[in-house]
Formats: C-alpha cells, sequence, structure tokens
C-alpha cells in the first residue's frame, strides 16, 4: 500500500474513533427523574413533550463537540478552592422543600417531586465587608465572532434553580451568581466572558418550580397539555414544532410517563 493511502486510512480510523467516543458521550443519560436544566425553558408543552417522547440521536456534530469539549473543561478546571464544592452534585425534592441526601434513593411513587443538578462550582466573595457567596457555572458555545452582551436567561435561571438546592443541602443561602463563558470559535476558549448577577430569592423560584412540576404531573394525569409557549424556538428550533400545532391533546395511556422518567 502506498504511503499516501497508508496515512489517509489511519486519518479515517482516527476520526471514526473520535466521532464514536463523541457519539457515545451524548447518548449518556443524566439518570433518574428531571435535570434542573428541565426546569429553565420558557414553554411547558416542549419540556413534557421531552420526556414523554423523547427524541435521540438529533445531535449535530457542531453541537455534538461543544458538549464533548465542555465535559472535558468542566472535569479539568476547578475554580473553587475547596474540592467539594467543585462538581457538587444535588437532588431535590421540590414537594418536601428538603434536599435527598443520598443521590438516587427516591419515592418512586412521586417521580415529579424530584430534580437532581450539579453545581459547577462555589466559591467565596466579597460584598463590600461581607462574606458571601457565588455559584459559578462554566458553559461552552461557539461565537463565530459573536460576543455576548449578557447570560443566556435559561443559563440564569439554572442557576438559580442550584441556589434553592444549595440551600437545602447545605444550609448556604448563595447570593451571587456567574456564568462563565468559554468560546470554541478560533481561540476564544482563552478570552473567557464572565457575567456575574444577584440571585433571586428562594421562594420566587421555588414558587416556579412548583409550578412548572404541577403543569407536567396534571398532564401526564389527564392527557391535556400544558399549555403552548410562542417564542423563538418555535421557528425552526423545536423538534416537537410538528406535533405542537396540531395537537391539545395525547392519549396518556399509549404512554406511562412514569416509566421515562425513571426513580
Amino acid at each position: 500500500m502506498a504511503k499516501g493511502n497508508l496515512l489517509t486510512g489511519i486519518q479515517d480510523q482516527v476520526f471514526t474513533a473520535v466521532r464514536k467516543a463523541q457519539f457515545d458521550f451524548t447518548k449518556s443519560d443524566r439518570g433518574v427523574h428531571f435535570h434542573a436544566t428541565d426546569y429553565v425553558g420558557e414553554c411547558a408543552r416542549n419540556m413534557y413533550y421531552s420526556k414523554a417522547f423523547p427524541i435521540k440521536g438529533n445531535m449535530d456534530t457542531n453541537l455534538m463537540t461543544i458538549f464533548w469539549v465542555g465535559s472535558a473543561i468542566h472535569a479539568a478546571c476547578k475554580i473553587s478552592s475547596e474540592q467539594k464544592y467543585n462538581e457538587f452534585g444535588m437532588m431535590y425534592d421540590i414537594e418536601n422543600n428538603a434536599a435527598v441526601l443520598e443521590l438516587g434513593k427516591v419515592d418512586g411513587d412521586r417521580p415529579f417531586d424530584y430534580v437532581s443538578g450539579t453545581l459547577d462550582d462555589l466559591i467565596p466573595v466579597k460584598d463590600g465587608l461581607k462574606n458571601e457567596w457565588c455559584i459559578v457555572d462554566k458553559k461552552t458555545w461557539r461565537s463565530k465572532g459573536w460576543k455576548k452582551s449578557s447570560p443566556s436567561v435559561d443559563h440564569v435561571k439554572q442557576v438559580n434553580i442550584y441556589k434553592v438546592m444549595l440551600k437545602a443541602a447545605t444550609g448556604i443561602d448563595a447570593k451571587f451568581g456567574a456564568i462563565t463563558y468559554f468560546d470554541m470559535w478560533q481561540d476564544g476558549v482563552n478570552k473567557p466572558q464572565i457575567f456575574p448577577f444577584e440571585l433571586d430569592p428562594i421562594e420566587k423560584t421555588r414558587a416556579a418550580i412548583m409550578l412548572r412540576k404541577e403543569e407536567i404531573k396534571k398532564a401526564n394525569e389527564t392527557g391535556i397539555l400544558p399549555k403552548r409557549t410562542i417564542h423563538w424556538k418555535c421557528n425552526g428550533y423545536c423538534p416537537y414544532a410538528e406535533r405542537c400545532f396540531s395537537e391539545e391533546k395525547v392519549d396518556k395511556d399509549l404512554i406511562k410517563f412514569d416509566s421515562v422518567v425513571k426513580v
């Protein structure tokens, strides 16, 4: 075999191995029940669809690479000086406003009452002369040269949910949050954009979680879909748009939501 053909064959094999590793990573399940990121979207119907009728294998390679590299950044870039507050896994009982101390040990008769999440980093900060806590969340994205002027609303919501879960798990009432964006475009990863913000009161976020939980639970019990929220994802970015705009109710006997939301 000619040397050029040999190297091309090796290149193809390495490329295949890289893509397979990425696909294997993105196929991994977050685990049981709901994750904090399930609660941040504007549309409750989209959240219901994503659990009742999950779509697998629809991620393009650009997004897949961002998630894959992002996982490496999360694993390697510890910001908190305390190991216990880096990649801090939490599980929260929404109904009882309490932490689940043994992750995964939940009541199987209440699958809608739990939300899990992993706080990236918790660091102490100074607010004038006062000591406070800041929840830092790391995100990767691909800017194509564009710079963010503010953090994503969904990302801010996610950190606020972490605040609720953190208080239940540790008693710590974090005052601030900060989203750190690592840009995967060209050399942007070397120039992270950091957006700090003051976190919402716990009761405000908890009320929003409770409302969304009840919407999803009711849809599961009755088959009547949650109210459709018209927003930007309706224009080509929601994989459920076709069925969403053609139905208001589903046959609840066709799928057992509890079997999808495993506990």
